[in-house]
C-alpha cells in the first residue's frame, strides 16, 4: 500500500493486522506525489508476491517506473513512464510475461507501453497521447486518459488496438456525455460478450459491450 503524497510503501503479511515499511530506492523519492504499485503475476505465487512495479506521479519523467523482484529489498528503474494525478491501471492478460502500461513522460513517447518480460523492458506501441489506464479483453487492448480534478472536462483520448497490441492502434470516439476518462476499469464476460465497466472522475460509471 502506498502513502498518499508520501514517500511510503507499507505491506502486511497477516491480513492487515500489522504493517511494515518497505524500503524504496533514493531515486523513488518524490515531493508531493503519490506512487502506484502493482503485483506482476509470474505464474508462481512465491515470486509473484515479490515482483512489483511502482510508478511515480508525473514529475517530467525524472523518477519514472521502478521494478523489484525481491519484495522491495532492491529496486531497478525500468522506464521513465509516470502516471497522471489520481489514477493508473496496468493490464496483464496472462502469465507469458506480457504487460501493458500507459502514462506520460516516457522518453519513448507518451501513451501505451508494452513489455514481454514481466516489466523489465518496455516498448512504446500506442498513439502518442496522454494516457492514464490500460485494460483489455482477449480481443483488444484499450487505453484512456483522465486526471483527478474537481470540475475538469478532458477528452478521454480513447485508443484501442487488436491483440497482441503491437500495431493497429486507432482513436475511439468517446460519447459526448462523457466529460472525462476513467480512473479504473473492470472487464467481465457474460457468456456472449465482453463487458467493460469504467469508473470516470465526476462522470459516473460507463459500460461498453465489445
Amino acid at each position: 500500500m502506498n502513502g498518499h503524497h508520501m514517500n511510503l510503501i507499507v505491506q502486511s503479511r497477516d491480513g492487515g493486522r500489522t504493517w511494515t515499511e518497505v524500503p524504496i530506492a533514493p531515486g523513488m523519492n518524490q515531493g508531493g506525489g503519490t506512487g502506484f504499485s502493482f503485483f506482476i503475476n509470474t505464474g508462481n505465487a512465491a515470486t509473484t508476491s515479490q515482483t512489483w512495479l511502482w510508478t511515480a506521479e508525473g514529475t517530467n519523467g525524472s523518477i519514472g517506473t521502478w521494478r523489484t523482484s525481491d519484495g522491495g529489498n532492491t529496486w531497478n528503474r525500468v522506464e521513465g513512464n509516470e502516471h497522471p494525478h489520481g489514477q493508473m491501471q496496468i493490464y496483464q492478460p496472462d502469465i507469458s510475461g506480457l504487460i501493458f502500461m500507459s502514462g506520460i513522460y516516457s522518453s519513448q513517447g507518451w501513451g501505451v507501453l508494452r513489455s514481454t518480460d514481466y516489466g523489465q523492458t518496455w516498448k512504446h506501441v500506442g498513439i502518442w497521447s496522454e494516457q492514464a489506464i490500460v485494460f483489455g479483453t482477449p480481443n483488444r487492448i484499450y487505453s484512456m486518459f483522465a486526471w483527478a480534478c474537481a470540475d475538469c472536462k478532458l477528452d478521454p483520448k480513447m485508443q484501442s488496438a487488436p491483440v497482441p497490441g503491437t500495431t493497429g492502434w486507432e482513436r475511439m470516439t468517446a460519447p459526448p456525455e462523457m466529460p472525462i476518462g476513467a480512473a479504473q476499469s473492470a472487464t467481465v464476460f457474460d457468456g456472449k460478450n465482453y463487458i467493460i465497466v469504467t469508473a470516470n472522475w465526476k462522470a459516473g460509471l460507463w459500460r461498453y459491450v465489445e
